[in-house]
């Protein structure tokens, strides 16, 4: 018996689809790994169409062949803010991603549009963030760079989508100031069974580490992949071991009702040390790359910017001044505040006199040997942070539930 085939969807299908309020999004929870707890969503479009929900794979397609797939975004834009509110409304306060191509990005006036939804709404561009793929990046036309920067500005943070499945994956992260990679599902479902792919996801959560950037990893779908991605000090987990994509009511029910998952700061303490050792020896390899390099080559700014000096605004100061705070009872904590700012603050005066003074190379070794004090005081006080964090840890091991059940078996790789 022949098998029966769904009608071949055409462009005026979707113009009819949008007139007649059928698209739709269903929203996918992401969490924390440190905390367990849910810190944002991304907006995944569904099609209400002829008794059945047609996924994105069948109509996307579609709407990219036929060239509307920039008024098909700019369509469910007011959606999307209106969901945001709604979730803000009833106390669910989290970012929601959403996704965009190249054609919408074409279209000047597509970031304008969610600008202006987000003022009329009383909405702010930290409550959105856009995610986008390597070929977007790779493709370099103007106006796509100018569209994300008008992007950036408005606050609305930038995540680089399906990591670790292109050519140039490293080189396109300095193209724009990405605040997130989301990790390839295929990479994080081929993990278990392939130490190569392991190396790769872990290779992917240091680098960003080093960028400065966090990171997402998609389809988590099994206790294993959790746990895993948890140790290797990932951010962000997203799949079916947390939930399938759900419409708006059920993901509101979901975000008032879920247990929170095993949360751990053990991979982020030991990384943070780590992180901390390679700014000092940042500093060091950037002295000794000058002082063996013409005084013409030397660029300043640029080596001001490599080199993350901000107490703040730098991986540790960010993880300190925020999740960290869970820890701020603990003394080690407390007492590695000052000696980190200076430790910072010696680093950048090093590179400046090294580039705007050209002072003698004694004069720097003595200032290294300021910020090897520093940095060793404060590689002291984060031992003993995590030795405290330890005890605790242990302690509380009994009280811990366990890591609850994917809530569906099915692969989401097509719901994505």
């Amino acid at each position: 018996m022949d098998q029966i085939r769904s009608p071949k969807l055409t462009a005026e299908d979707i113009r009819s689809g949008l007139r007649n309020g059928e698209f739709f999004y269903c929203y996918q929870p992401k969490t924390n790994f440190e905390t367990g707890q849910l810190v944002g969503a991304e907006a995944l479009m569904r099609w209400r169409h002829d008794d059945r929900i047609i996924p994105p794979a069948e109509f996307i397609p579609v709407a990219q062949q036929e060239g509307i797939g920039p008024e098909l975004f700019s369509g469910m834009v007011p959606t999307a803010v209106e969901d945001a509110k709604a979730l803000k409304s009833v106390g669910i306060d989290i970012p929601v991603s959403i996704n965009m191509s190249s054609d919408d990005l074409m279209v000047s006036d597509t970031g304008e549009l969610l600008y202006q939804l987000c003022c009329d709404n009383d909405m702010d561009g930290r409550d959105f963030q856009v995610e986008i793929t390597e070929s977007i990046v790779l493709n370099d036309d103007t106006r796509i760079r100018q569209s994300i920067k008008r992007l950036l500005d408005y606050g609305i943070k930038l995540l680089m989508d399906d990591f670790g499945t292109g050519y140039s994956s490293i080189d396109v992260l300095s193209k724009f100031p990405f605040s997130y990679v989301k990790l390839d599902m295929g990479l994080i479902s081929r993990m278990a069974g392939s130490l190569k792919n392991y190396r790769i996801v872990k290779g992917i959560v240091h680098l960003s580490h080093d960028l400065n950037i966090d990171t997402v990893a998609e389809g988590v779908e099994s206790r294993g992949d959790y746990l895993t991605l948890q140790m290797l000090g990932c951010t962000e987990a997203q799949g079916y071991y947390i939930s399938r994509p759900l419409p708006l009511t059920d993901f509101i029910d979901f975000a008032h009702n879920a247990d929170l998952l095993p949360g751990t700061q053990i991979s982020t303490l030991f990384n943070l040390q780590s992180s901390l050792s390679t700014y000092r020896k940042s500093i060091v390899s950037t002295v000794m790359c000058q002082y063996g390099s013409p005084a013409d080559d030397r660029d300043p700014s640029a080596f001001e910017q490599e080199i993350e000096h901000d107490p703040e605004n730098c991986r540790f100061g960010r993880w300190y001044y925020g999740p960290g705070q869970k820890l701020a009872y603990l003394p080690a904590f407390v007492a590695i505040e000052i000696p980190h700012r200076k430790m910072r603050e010696l680093g950048l005066d090093i590179i400046r006199a090294v580039y705007r003074r050209g002072i003698d190379f004694s004069e720097v070794v003595r200032k290294i040997q300021g910020l090897n004090a520093y940095s060793g005081q404060v590689d002291r006080l984060m031992s003993n942070l995590i030795e405290a964090y330890l005890v605790r840890e242990k302690a509380n091991a009994g009280m811990v539930p366990p890591p609850k059940p994917a809530q569906n078996p099915e692969s989401n790789a097509h719901l994505t």
